[in-house]
């Protein structure tokens, strides 16, 4: 097996592979039409095919002197060499220890152990030099054509959608990387599998409908020599009814066997988001609990986001309560009628957190006007087309629900469902939007509300969850797929 320092020149080659392929200027899949492109593919093939069969030191200086003669010729072959080699790269890499016929990246990328694997870092080490990230990528949930005779995987995106050749790539995915932009590669041990389990299921609590919630100051704000009106948060109200809330939809959660609990932004309070030796305090408490009582617990918690000297951000955590990661905010919400925006702190280099479930779902957490803003397009050119998430959870604390709506559209373009949640404390006078989702191969959006049982009401404080199961496995036969989705108060036997 190879050790760390061959995988990290193996990932280094492949990166200045990828940056000859975006020096490319036209749409990348025109390289396939370039003249001899076959001829030349076949034979940079065959070439690094007699490579690979040398032990591993020898096939990284073959491969090395490769990338070189390539960086270095002048002549249009050189992207189809470059392009063949990429896939070349991409097809042999196994994130199993075992290397039989495979470059085995065990030795950097531990990932199917029983821990919990965090890299804040690319898999390639030259990302400076190259401007390419290169991250982890593995098989998520699949559309599957019906056969009478076999299922066989069909693609729930269009290939050419993404940037660059992404879209061709099936074990790792890439960036163009400037210094106002990281990925935190998150991987979640192999604990779900088509095979054990039909469905994902995700929970969410709108916690309390209360509309004081939030307790703000207007303040003035100076960006890039422009005054702006800015709003802050001064004090969260209500916050032993939150806490005892969000425990009781955490506790449903995890009765309900939901692999994922979500709840709203900003009504983080202080006890919910206090971290003891890198875990959050109040869920490895209730985790103990529940283990002791041999219960299970939800794989994964998103807090609702805290606010803090002008940031807003959510933790994610593991099942006992270690933080995977925290997702902060980066564009703030605009308050079109009453003129003023959300007073958040600008953050030069900002980081995303790529949570993946090998089998499963690659995730990406989007707080609100994140998962909203045109603002460099973030949505579409900088989540779906570059990390390539298959499914996305937005929090948040708003008035209205077609901006969410319209944006789900955008997402599922790409192959990724989208699950959005809301306060009922949010929601404008006369409306009843709690959130809702677009899921990949299914033609209806679902709002949470229709399924609603309470009234709006909140259940007397006591909580609620909604829960949403998604196929892990779709046909795209309309009679055959079925998302449920449900609304489950404390008083209903789960």
């Amino acid at each position: 097996m190879p050790n760390a320092q061959q995988v990290q020149k193996y990932f280094n080659i492949f990166a200045r592979a990828l940056r000859v392929v975006e020096d490319f200027p036209e749409n990348k899949a025109q390289i396939f039409a370039l003249e001899n492109s076959k001829e030349i593919s076949i034979e940079t093939r065959t070439f690094l095919l007699a490579k690979f069969k040398l032990d591993k030191e020898e096939f990284l200086k073959e491969i090395e002197m490769l990338i070189v003669s390539i960086e270095e010729a002048d002549e249009s072959c050189k992207f189809v060499k470059a392009l063949t080699m990429c896939q070349f790269l991409d097809e042999i890499i196994s994130y199993l220890d075992s290397c039989d016929g495979t470059f085995s990246v065990f030795s950097l990328v531990s990932v199917y152990s029983n821990n919990v694997v965090v890299l804040d870092e690319p898999l390639n080490g030259n990302y400076k030099e190259t401007g390419i990230w290169i991250n982890p990528k593995f098989i998520a949930s699949l559309l599957y054509k019906e056969d009478p005779q076999q299922d066989y995987p069909q693609r729930l995106f269009n290939r050419d959608g993404y940037m660059g050749i992404n879209g061709d790539l099936n074990n790792i995915s890439y960036i163009k990387w400037d210094s106002s932009l990281s990925i935190t590669n998150v991987i979640v041990p192999n604990e779900f599998s088509v095979e054990n389990s039909s469905c994902f299921k995700i929970a969410f609590s709108p916690l309390l409908n209360r509309k004081d919630l939030l307790d703000t100051d207007i303040i003035r704000l100076d960006r890039g020599g422009k005054t702006f009106t800015g709003e802050c948060l001064k004090k969260l109200n209500h916050s032993t009814e939150l806490e005892k809330s969000f425990c009781s939809a955490w506790s449903m959660a995890c009765k309900a066997n939901a692999n994922i609990l979500f709840a709203p932004e900003m009504l983080c309070t202080e006890i919910m988001a206090k971290i003891d030796n890198g875990f959050n305090s109040l869920i490895y408490k209730m985790s103990q609990e529940k283990l002791l009582q041999g219960e299970s617990v939800a794989d994964i918690t998103i807090m609702p986001s805290y606010w803090r000297d002008c940031n807003n951000s959510c933790q994610i955590t593991y099942q006992n309560g270690e933080i995977l990661g925290e997702q902060f905010k980066f564009h703030p919400y605009t308050d079109k009628k009453n003129g003023r925006m959300e007073s958040l702190k600008e953050i030069n280099k900002k980081e995303i957190i790529l949570i993946h479930i090998p089998n499963v779902h690659r995730i990406v957490v989007m707080i609100c006007s994140d998962f909203l803003t045109d603002q460099e397009k973030w949505l579409e050119n900088i989540v779906c087309k570059q990390l390539l998430p298959t499914l996305i959870l937005v929090p948040s604390f708003s008035p209205g629900e077609q901006d969410f709506i319209n944006s789900l559209s955008i997402a599922k373009r790409y192959g990724t469902s989208v699950i959005w949640g809301n306060c009922c404390g949010a929601k404008a006078e006369g409306e009843n939007q709690i959130g809702g989702c677009g899921i990949v191969g299914m033609d209806n959006i679902m709002r949470f509300r229709d399924v609603n049982k309470c009234g709006l009401t909140c259940n007397d404080g006591q909580g609620c969850i909604f829960t949403i199961e998604i196929p892990l496995k779709l046909t795209g036969n309309k009679d055959n797929d079925t998302i449920s989705v449900k609304h489950l108060l404390n008083s209903d036997k789960i």
